[in-house]
């Protein structure tokens, strides 16, 4: 199958849903666009090493790694997403922002200490909660992607979860 042949046919079935994945992450139209073509150009420049039937995983994938680094250049640059305005400092809306915004970094150190202890346990887990529970894909869609049926699938959820209850559910509950 010729490069430029294959190239097109995966933007015309994956493209949309690339998009679709960048922007529930970052809600962010114009980056959700930018992120799309960078995983699609790195799908270009690396398509001939990307295993025939797996283009969408591994779009999947550089997606999820695009949507990552957008966000640690967001925090790297001090930019930080807030619900609602802030007016002056000392003011009470102030105060409630940063005790909400206090509450967002410590529920996403949270989230990635239990996603890095998940993955450290078990990468199976991991793959299998990114791709249901962050992507949030179907059992179909996630089996399909991971190549195992929907009942592995769901095993491997439930034995995530079983493992992060055991693990963080005291730190979870005072979240």
């Amino acid at each position: 199958m010729k490069k430029n042949v294959r190239f097109e046919g995966c933007y015309e079935e994956f493209g949309d849903f690339i998009f679709r994945v960048a922007m529930k992450n970052i809600s962010d139209y114009h980056a959700a666009q930018d992120i799309e073509q960078h995983v699609f150009c790195e799908f270009y420049a690396n398509l001939d090493k990307v295993y025939l039937g797996a283009e969408k995983a591994w779009l999947l994938r550089s997606a999820r790694n695009a949507i990552i680094d957008f966000w640690r250049k967001k925090n790297k640059c001090g930019v930080a997403y807030v619900d609602f305005a802030v007016a002056e400092e000392g003011n009470l809306l102030v105060d409630e922002c940063l005790m909400h915004l206090e509450d967002q970094i410590a529920a996403r150190e949270l989230t990635q200490r239990i996603f890095e202890a998940v993955k450290a346990e078990n990468v199976q887990w991991y793959e299998a909660l990114v791709l249901y529970c962050v992507e949030d894909l179907s059992y179909r869609e996630a089996a399909e992607i991971l190549g195992v049926t929907e009942t592995v699938l769901r095993a491997r959820v439930c034995r995530a979860r079983a493992f992060i209850r055991s693990n963080f559910w005291n730190e979870y509950k005072d979240e």
